[in-house]
């Protein structure tokens, strides 16, 4: 554990589960019910590595953020049943830059959240995570926006950024796009 910030989110740096290796088929496992965490490192694993571990229900985390030398993570087993990993409240955005070692799901969507101390959470448009995967670059991202209606400003923005902003996503809810191109 990293620490506490007193903001409602525990601070972790990883969670390894280890599939029976006696089974060459992996192991099940059931959820991962994460959204009040966010994962944060600077070395080795930073995320979720359950390599050969088939998780049948829902993975959902606050966030992940990976800096120096650490290895942003979201890896599962082949035969995964749950497809989207939700993100509460976070962007995905890394520190490093590296690209998240990814497997085991084919999406992910980013959800408004209410942190542990009862916070709203909601993603922050302009920094949601632009899709850098590294097993399969094609994993899908997708907003949510459930209360209200998002802004998303063009203003001093290249033809470029706006580009890079709406890459690959699917936007679910209301989205107010301002400024002058």
């Amino acid at each position: 554990m990293t620490g506490y910030g007193g903001d409602g989110v525990a601070d972790i740096t990883r969670v390894i589960i280890t599939a029976d290796p006696s089974n060459p088929f992996g192991s099940n496992f059931n959820s991962l019910f994460l959204a009040n965490t966010r994962f944060t490192g600077n070395t080795g694993i930073v995320g979720i590595s359950a390599v050969n571990v088939n998780v049948q229900g829902a993975v959902q985390i606050g966030d992940l953020n990976a800096s120096d030398s650490g290895v942003p993570t979201l890896l599962f087993g082949a035969a995964s049943q749950f497809g989207t990993v939700l993100v509460s409240g976070g962007s995905l955005e890394q520190d490093n830059g590296i690209a998240i070692n990814n497997g085991g799901f084919t999406s992910v969507n980013f959800v408004n959240a209410v942190n542990s101390a009862d916070d709203a959470d909601p993603p922050t448009l302009g920094s949601v995570f632009a899709g850098a995967f590294r097993n399969d670059p094609n994993t899908i991202s997708t907003i949510t926006l459930v209360e209200g209606e998002q802004t998303f400003d063009l203003d001093g923005k290249t033809q470029n950024q706006i580009d890079d902003f709406f890459e690959g996503r699917n936007f679910l809810g209301n989205v107010l796009v301002t400024g002058d191109l």
